[in-house]
């Protein structure tokens, strides 16, 4: 029995002694499609992967995190590192076949873009990979590459976007290699950007990439359920593997605001033309870090289209709708640049990897729009009068358009603010408390998918004292014997010379004002609940009969 269990503890001793694995599907889906029915799609900048062959037992090995801790400080997210650990317990079950692939006789050996290596680093060596590094910076790229990917429980789906720069046909392949970073070793030793697993293989997908073609290739990898996502990092490349040139690099970190899903999806045809871009998030948003600024649909011609947000807390949505109608059978994409200014998650992820969604427009649906007023004028106004308008907004094809109205003055109010219709009748209301006596002028901006329009509207307010009377038919002459005035009033109690007048819970009253042939005067007082009050001599002539 002792020999049983001394057997067993060194299989489990063995055991933990592997390389670190995961399991994989090698499956994968790559698509095609001519870049001239698509603007530009990705960042054409050059990045540098920055490849070190190390081990936890090299004494020299540090000098190169430190060369490309003060790379990444100067040069930001341009500089890609990859550490590839070998002879140690952090080492790749498949790493031998990228040491052999670069001829690796010495540790440190760093690489950059495939092609410059370096063996041996020292407090000294910072200047020399400096100079390489610029001067591979500075190249034109012969592609652009960018990935972005999302969680599904304990797998990883990958997109990532090619596009040839170039007028010449590339022979490429693409690796991607899973980095951590925290990872603990012993005595308080922590790595970073340690290599953890390529997918498919280190012998790649093989890319023949075509002038004037975009390329979408789609993946999935699944990963144990107990790592810490927050400290991966997936560094996609394509290299020539005769050359050994790498064409250029990009990664996508882990922690990031990750979008689940996205309608349209990429490379979408037949998409409405008035479509709205829907993202659902992992987590949900910090509202102040919806910039519009960041986000915009692009046309094929680089125009920018602007997009209003709507943002759904319950269901971690944000929907864009184009402020403009897109030309039919025309190439978008629709972007929401990453960085310091873009989404924010509640959990402090902040967007790292740009959102990009190209698709195609359909001929539909072709719109027009009818606007029952061009002008609204209320008039004149007093204090006690909220006068309201009525605007109707139609689709003349009956197709619904999402519509936001923006009154632009404090006094001007609306029924709707945002709404979607294709047949809709909004009121428009003067609130005469935020007026000033004499002429107000204001107007009120509808946005759509059609454009935008400016609606200007004005109302005179006749006095803003308080308390007021407002007669609602005060004649200048009558045949009448007698005549009912019909009014309001904001005071409590009103008057006709001394003598009390009714006047209901509303402030509205009816006043008989008996009549003789000529000039008849009256005086109609109306007092406020601080005794103020307001006097109105009113003058009627009476024709005779």
């Amino acid at each position: 029995m002792k020999k049983y269990y001394a057997l067993l503890l060194v299989v489990v001793f063995v055991f933990c002694l592997q390389p670190f694995s995961w399991s994989k599907i090698t499956n994968y889906n790559l698509q095609s499609f001519s870049s001239s029915d698509y603007p530009l799609l990705i960042n054409d900048k050059q990045n540098v992967l920055f490849e070190i062959f190390t081990a936890t037992w090299c004494g020299w090995c540090h000098y190169s995190y430190d060369i490309y801790d003060t790379l990444s400080e100067k040069y930001g997210s341009r500089i890609i590192n990859i550490r590839y650990h070998s002879q140690d317990s952090l080492s790749m079950k498949n790493i031998g076949e990228r040491s052999s692939y670069y001829k690796v006789n010495g540790f440190p050996t760093m690489l950059f873009n495939g092609l410059n290596k370096i063996v041996g680093a020292d407090s000294n060596s910072y200047p020399s990979v400096e100079k390489i590094v610029t001067q591979n910076l500075a190249k034109k790229p012969k592609l652009a590459i960018q990935s972005t990917g999302y969680w599904e429980g304990n797998k990883l789906s990958m997109s990532v976007i090619i596009q040839s720069l170039t007028e010449e046909t590339i022979s490429g392949t693409y690796m991607a290699v899973f980095t951590e970073k925290n990872v603990f070793y012993a005595k308080d030793e922590h790595y970073n950007y340690v290599s953890r697993l390529v997918f498919p293989s280190f012998r790649g997908i093989n890319i023949t990439i075509e002038p004037k073609m975009v390329y979408y290739l789609q993946y999935s990898q699944t990963v144990p359920e107990n790592m810490k996502m927050i400290d991966f990092e997936v560094v996609s490349f394509i290299q020539n593997y005769e050359t050994n040139e790498i064409y250029n690099a990009d990664v996508f970190q882990m922690n990031s605001l990750i979008v689940l899903n996205a309608q349209p999806m990429s490379f979408s045809k037949d998409v409405s033309r008035d479509t709205g871009i829907v993202l659902q998030f992992q987590e949900g948003l910090v509202l102040n870090s919806i910039n519009i600024a960041e986000m915009m649909i692009i046309s094929k011609t680089g125009e920018r289209i602007n997009v209003d947000p709507e943002y759904d807390r319950d269901k971690n949505t944000l929907s864009l709708y184009p402020l403009k109608l897109l030309d039919p059978e025309n190439g978008y994409y629709f972007l929401v640049k990453a960085g310091a200014n873009s989404l924010l998650s509640i959990n402090k992820r902040r967007l790292k990897t740009d959102i990009m969604i190209p698709f195609r427009t359909s001929i539909k649906p072709d719109l027009s729009l009818s606007i029952s007023e061009s002008e609204l004028d209320f008039g004149n106004i007093f204090t006690i009068d909220f006068p309201e308008k009525k605007l109707s907004l139609r689709e003349i094809g009956g197709n619904p358009i999402r519509f936001r109205i923006y009154p632009n003055a404090k006094w001007i109010e609306t029924s709707d603010s945002l709404f979607v219709s294709n047949d809709k009748t909004i009121i428009i209301k003067a609130n005469p408390l935020y007026m000033s006596t004499g002429e107000n002028t204001g107007s009120m901006t509808i946005k759509c998918v059609l454009g935008e329009w400016t609606i200007p509207i004005k109302g005179y307010l006749l006095n803003n004292e308080y308390p007021v009377i407002r007669f609602f038919n005060l004649p200048n002459y009558t045949i009448a014997k007698s005549y009912t005035v019909n009014g309001r009033t904001d005071g409590y109690r009103l008057f006709l010379g001394e003598k009390p007048v009714e006047v209901d819970k509303d402030g509205y009253f009816h006043v008989l004002f008996p009549l003789h042939t000529g000039w008849n005067f009256f005086l109609l007082k109306t007092m406020n609940m601080q005794r103020k009050i307001t006097q109105y001599p009113i003058t009627i002539f009476q024709l005779g009969s």
